[in-house]
C-alpha cells in the first residue's frame, strides 16, 4: 500500500504500459511462433506441399471414377434409365421398349437384379443386326451388366409373329431378352 501511496499519474502511466506491454509482448510471441511455424510449412516438402500433392491425387482419382462411371452409363442411376438409353440410342434403332424388374437373393449378401425386356410395340420388326447390336450394346457400356436369356421371334408377311411351318421366314424379327446385374447389398 505504501508503494501506491506516493503513485503519480507519470508512475501510474510507466507501470500501465510496462504490463500492457508484457502481455503484446506474449502475443506477440504466439503470433511470431505461428508465422514461423507456416513459413515452415510452406518450404519444399512441407506439410502444405504434401497435403496439396494429396488432393491433387485425390481429385485426379476422383475425375477418373467420374469419368468411368459416366462410360458406362449405369452408375447410381436405376438400370431401367440405363436400358432406355441405350434402346432409345439413334445408332441401336430398337426404340421404347418395356423393362420388367425383379431380384433373385444369393447367398453372402448378393443380388440379382434380372429385367425382362421387350419391344413396347411387338410387331415392329427389328433386322438381327439390330437386335444384336442392341444387346451387344448392354453388356458393352456397362460392366454390371450381362445378357442372360433372349429369345427372338421371325414375323410374318404382315409382322405378325408366329411364322407358320409352311411359310418362309422374312428377314424381320421380334424378340425379348433378359439381363443380370449383379449387386452387392448391405455393407
Amino acid at each position: 500500500m505504501r508503494m501506491f501511496k506516493g503513485m503519480t499519474f507519470a508512475r501510474a502511466m510507466i507501470l500501465l504500459c510496462l504490463l500492457g506491454s508484457v502481455v503484446l509482448g506474449y502475443y506477440d510471441v504466439q503470433e511470431f511462433n505461428q508465422i514461423r511455424e507456416e513459413r515452415k510449412a510452406l518450404l519444399p516438402r512441407g506439410t502444405i506441399e504434401i497435403l496439396v500433392r494429396r488432393i491433387q491425387q485425390n481429385s485426379k482419382l476422383y475425375s477418373e471414377l467420374y469419368k468411368k462411371k459416366g462410360e458406362e452409363g449405369l452408375g447410381q442411376d436405376d438400370p431401367t434409365v440405363y436400358i432406355t438409353k441405350i434402346a432409345t440410342d439413334p445408332k441401336i434403332i430398337i426404340g421404347r421398349v418395356d423393362v420388367n424388374a425383379k431380384e433373385k437373393i444369393l447367398s453372402q449378401g448378393m443380388v440379382d437384379k434380372i429385367f425382362t425386356i421387350s419391344p413396347y410395340n411387338k410387331e415392329i420388326p427389328y433386322t438381327l443386326t439390330h437386335i444384336a447390336n442392341f444387346l451387344w450394346s448392354l453388356e458393352d457400356r456397362s460392366r454390371r451388366v450381362r445378357v442372360t436369356d433372349f429369345k427372338i421371334e421371325a414375323l410374318n408377311d404382315s409382322n405378325k409373329p408366329r411364322v407358320k411351318n409352311s411359310e418362309m421366314p422374312s428377314e424381320f424379327w421380334s424378340f425379348s431378352c433378359q439381363v443380370t446385374s449383379r449387386e452387392r447389398r448391405g455393407g
